[in-house]
């Protein structure tokens, strides 16, 4: 399936709840875009969710594979969401300010990618992949041949030492593209401007090098997802900010509420 950005439809954050409820998943079931067995995976995973204080985050990436799964065909569903779903339970049982206190110290030393350090990120891949299988035996799903791939993406999801499938390239990208999604921004970069916003994101999310980029058609994606952010979070200062390098973006976002409004 081809990309036309002129027919893809941003996150609508007219009708978009963010907080606690988000943490339920209560967008993401309003789409109804599950399946019955991977519903089943998601209430089994919620409760160890969005541990960090940052609810939402399974939610969006969740939303965000399944967008990115008809681009790629031969990524496998039954991998990917269950996968995404998991990626960061591990963090259960953790300090819950513990990461944002990191990324505020990381920002203000000008050096969010000290974040990517192994021995801030290799904890929870390991306790995740573990919880993440003793989900899929207990709701038995995925497959028992799709669960080890699953658990390897999770376990090395953050820290890209090894390879990964297109399956798990699927996974990254949602990881990834969260980063520029409205809820990310009111987490962690609240007071940050349409600039700086639009600065941190390339930095730290748009324009990495492997294995931290984005897919060619995840990156068009991601650029649209963030100027949908901007766009919505800034609507008197969204044009001055994005036209230099988001003007086709800002143009789909806008044609998008205009035409549903």
């Amino acid at each position: 399936m081809q990309f036309n950005p002129q027919t893809y439809k941003p996150i609508d954050y007219r009708t978009f709840i963010l907080g606690d409820q988000a943490r339920q998943g209560i967008n993401l079931k309003r789409l109804n875009i599950l399946t019955e067995q991977e519903l089943k995976i998601w209430e089994a995973a919620q409760p160890y969710m969005d541990a960090r204080n940052d609810p939402g985050h399974g939610e969006i990436a969740t939303i965000l594979s399944i967008t990115f799964l008809p681009y790629f065909p031969k990524a496998k569903r039954e991998i990917v969401v269950p996968t995404t779903m998991n990626h960061d339970i591990g963090f259960h049982g953790e300090d819950p300010n513990a990461w944002q206190k990191a990324v505020e110290a990381a920002r203000k030393a000008g050096n969010l990618k000290s974040l990517n350090d192994d021995a801030k990120r290799m904890p929870h891949q390991i306790k995740g992949a573990d919880m993440a299988l003793e989900i899929y035996q207990e709701v038995g799903y995925p497959r028992q041949e799709y669960r080890h791939e699953s658990t390897d993406i999770i376990r090395d999801h953050d820290t890209r030492h090894n390879a990964t499938t297109l399956s798990g390239r699927v996974m990254w990208d949602s990881d990834y593209t969260w980063r520029v999604t409205l809820p990310c921004v009111e987490i962690y970069s609240k007071k940050l401007t349409p600039e700086e916003l639009i600065e941190e994101a390339e930095k730290n999310a748009l324009n990495n090098e492997y294995p931290f980029d984005l897919e060619s058609i995840s990156k068009k994606i991601a650029r649209i997802e963030l100027a949908n952010t901007i766009y919505y979070k800034f609507p008197d200062q969204a044009t001055q900010a994005l036209k230099p390098n988001y003007s086709q973006e800002l143009e789909i976002v806008k044609k998008f509420y205009s035409n549903s409004a």
